[in-house]
Parts: structure tokens; C-alpha cells; sequence
């Protein structure tokens, strides 16, 4: 009978702690951004994600802590290769953008560079929309897999326009994700 108690209570804390681990985030990113206005064409969104000490140590290394290092072609490409690391090309699966109401996909990103500023892996990276809006942006960080946590807040994104007023920023929280909200 002990056996068969100490078995089941193995299996539970077996199948416990794999549900656990793959239900919490690995991952944790602080997204700072700046999107662009020229009059009533939103034109582009420059992104930088700063990673958490622990993912910047594990993909950049311990030399990383506390530094801020320009990181070599050889030494982004490694990084780029890890597995758990989004990829220049899957960066577009790691963001919504909805204009007026209506989702909106967008290119590849450009300008993508990696570098470690003041002890923290950024991933730097643009992306050109070139569309026209008539009232409100939408554009929120998420990933489906859970694996990746965005801690976002108001004071880390930014808007300019080129002609006429500038539009405004304000987070919204929508089932459970903070959406960044343009108005113009």
C-alpha cells in the first residue's frame, strides 16, 4: 500500500511540475518603442527589447553583467541560432498591430542588431507599415507559447509626426495584455 501511495504521489509531482514549468514564462522582455507618424500614414515603429539578467546572461554570457558591449557579427549571429531566441524572421509572430480596428500584417523587420547596454541584451529592430489611418493604432508584444513575458508601461514608448498634431499614447489592458493605444 506504501508503494502504491509513494508511486501516485511520483507521478503527480511528475506531472505537477511539467505542467508548471511549461505554463510560466522563461523569458522576460522590457519593450521600449517609438512609432512614426507623416500626417495621416503611419509610417514606421522602431523597437528595442531589453532582456532580464538572467536571459542576458544566458544568451550573451556572463561577461555581459554589468557591461555595455558592441557585440560582434560572429557573436550576434551565435546568439541569433540559440534555441528560445526569436529569429529576425519570426520577429513579426511576437506582435499584433491592428489599424482602425482591422489586424494588419506587416513586413520583415530591418535595421535588427543585438547589443548589451548597461548589463542587459537589447534586440533592436524596425518595421516599415506605410498605412494609412483614420482614427487609432493598436499594437501590443505577446506570445502565444507563454515562453516570453513583456513587461511594458507608459513612459517606455514614444510618437512623433511629421506634419500636424501628434497622436496619443496610452496603454490599455485587454484580456490580460497591455495594448498600446495610438490616437490621432
Amino acid at each position: 500500500m506504501q508503494k502504491l501511495i509513494l508511486c501516485l504521489l511520483i507521478m503527480i509531482g511528475i506531472l505537477s511540475g511539467s505542467v508548471t514549468s511549461s505554463a510560466h514564462p522563461h523569458i522576460f522582455i522590457t519593450p521600449r518603442a517609438h512609432f512614426s507618424f507623416d500626417d495621416t500614414i503611419f509610417t514606421f515603429f522602431s523597437v528595442r527589447w531589453y532582456f532580464d539578467d538572467m536571459s542576458t546572461m544566458e544568451f550573451a554570457g556572463p561577461e555581459a553583467m554589468n557591461a555595455t558591449l558592441s557585440l560582434s557579427t560572429a557573436q550576434q549571429k551565435d546568439i541569433l541560432t540559440l534555441e528560445g531566441f526569436p529569429r529576425p524572421a519570426q520577429l513579426v509572430n511576437y506582435f499584433q498591430l491592428e489599424i482602425d480596428g482591422s489586424p494588419v500584417n506587416v513586413f520583415a523587420p530591418a535595421a535588427v542588431s543585438l547589443t548589451v547596454d548597461q548589463g542587459r541584451l537589447v534586440y533592436a529592430f524596425t518595421i516599415g507599415v506605410y498605412r494609412p489611418v483614420k482614427k487609432a493604432v493598436k499594437i501590443w508584444f505577446y506570445d502565444r507559447s507563454n515562453f516570453i513575458a513583456y513587461e511594458t508601461g507608459s513612459g517606455f514608448f514614444t510618437t512623433s509626426q511629421l506634419k500636424g498634431p501628434v497622436p496619443s499614447l496610452t496603454i490599455l489592458t485587454e484580456q490580460y495584455i497591455d495594448k498600446i493605444h495610438i490616437t490621432r
